[in-house]
């Protein structure tokens, strides 16, 4: 066997021992190897950069889906009522297609630097092992992967669904807006809605200043101090949970991820919480969770918040245990004529059917109306 044989790894510590030919790629995005280190053991992080410096995956994969949707006349094929479904399914192909377009290039760059005469894949990533199986057969590599790992199919089509999920709420499929007679906005309601959307964010960007998108209120916030600067007992919270963090993100066992969830969303039922807390190891590896966490605690942009010159909505909830109620009112104090609405509640993360989701939605159209 000529060339070399790639093997992907889930962490350094899965490389094998070295041998000739044999290069393992590090996925876990948060390792950098030392000075000295073995040079065999690469980072994925170089390549990744190496991609985005050469391409734009999320332009390129919305091409590409919106190119097959129009030669398909797919949109059509998918229309209940007048409306087509088809918008919904593009953000997932999108999504997934962008994954495996990434994938592409990357191994595209190792087969630059040289031969390559077999893939190994020593975890089980979906999107890479089809990206990889397809070139090994085109390009006649020897490959090998692990069995995909089983899932069953009630589990697959769980999904959390936050107050305000983009596309349900699109739809009028949220589950807020059940209170309709038919259970979804017609098509004349939503061009009216998104025009109104359009004008408002015009009319915004005319009065000067900067906007804020918020794209999902649910799992984005505004905050002006992080939490170690706002007092000494809460930073050496943040310690404590940041060690926490570090030790038990990644670990099989869910106890150390669910403090950080039962912070989050303490009224969250115990599926809810434990899809939070799967989603929790999956999204990023412990050095990354720490890193954010400490990097959100020490900001403050507190000076500049008088900067602010467009009309500002903040709402908080009084009993949120993962931002303090005061960090709310102070955000809102500091902007010019910003408008403070407290939610009642506990959770950060709000959830279906709750009050505090009902109320967001009702102050969040009227401040758009206004």
């Amino acid at each position: 066997m000529t060339g070399r044989v790639i093997r992907f790894v889930a962490t350094a510590d899965a490389a094998s021992s070295a041998t000739r030919g044999l290069e393992s790629i590090v996925l876990d995005t948060a390792w950098t190897p030392l000075p000295g280190e073995r040079a065999d053991v690469r980072p994925l992080r170089p390549l990744l950069l190496d991609v985005l410096r050469r391409h734009d995956p999320l332009a390129d994969a919305m091409r590409l889906v919106d190119g097959w949707a129009a030669a398909s006349d797919v949109s059509s094929r998918l229309e209940i009522d007048g409306f087509s479904m088809w918008y919904r399914r593009r953000l997932v192909y999108w999504r997934g297609l962008h994954d495996r377009l990434i994938w592409r290039w990357v191994l595209g760059l190792l087969a630059d630097e040289g031969s390559i005469a077999r893939l190994e894949l020593a975890t089980d990533i979906p999107e890479l092992g089809e990206v990889a199986a397809l070139l090994a057969t085109r390009e006649g590599w020897e490959f090998s992967a692990p069995p995909p790992t089983p899932r069953p199919v009630a589990q697959a089509r769980r999904r959390l669904l936050w107050p305000i999920d983009p596309i349900l709420w699109r739809l009028g499929l949220h589950p807020a807006q059940r209170d309709r007679p038919s259970g979804r906005a017609s098509g004349a309601e939503l061009t009216s809605r998104s025009t109104a959307m359009r004008e408002r964010v015009r009319a915004l960007g005319r009065e000067g200043g900067r906007l804020l998108v918020l794209t999902a209120p649910s799992t984005h916030q505004a905050i002006a101090r992080g939490g170690n600067k706002r007092s000494p007992e809460e930073k050496e919270k943040r310690i404590a949970m940041a060690t926490l963090m570090r030790i038990g993100w990644g670990a099989n066992d869910a106890g150390f991820r669910q403090l950080f969830t039962s912070q989050m969303m303490p009224g969250a039922t115990k599926e809810q919480a434990d899809l939070f807390n799967e989603l929790q190891r999956r999204t990023t590896s412990p050095e990354c969770a720490v890193r954010y966490f400490d990097t959100v605690g020490d900001f403050d942009i507190s000076d500049r918040l008088s900067e602010v010159r467009v009309p500002t909505l903040v709402l908080h909830v009084r009993g949120d245990l993962q931002q303090p109620f005061e960090a709310g009112r102070q955000l809102a104090a500091g902007i010019p004529r910003a408008r403070f609405v407290a939610l009642q509640g506990q959770n950060h993360m709000l959830l279906p059917g709750e009050p505090a989701g009902t109320r967001f939605r009702e102050e969040l159209e009227l401040f758009l109306a206004q």
